[in-house]
């Protein structure tokens, strides 16, 4: 009986101690980021050229399997 009160105490400060430890942490907001600050990947203006060499590889793809399958 002693034993088991020894571990429920044991468990009980353990479990006290961590969440006091997570409330205890502040949060502070994310630092905003430069308004002038280029994108980190800007295809807009390069989707022409993306979406041809998509087509360009489905018909290369096409024209490999029909010749397989021939």
């Amino acid at each position: 009986m002693i034993v088991l009160n020894k571990k429920i105490l044991v468990f009980t400060l353990v479990l006290f101690m961590n969440t006091v430890n997570v409330l205890s942490q502040s949060h502070e907001p994310p630092v905003p980021e430069a308004r002038n600050a280029p994108p980190g990947l800007p295809i807009d203006n390069d989707i022409i050229i993306l979406f041809t060499i998509a087509m360009a590889y489905g018909i290369y793809k096409l024209v490999q399997r029909s010749k397989k399958s021939a």
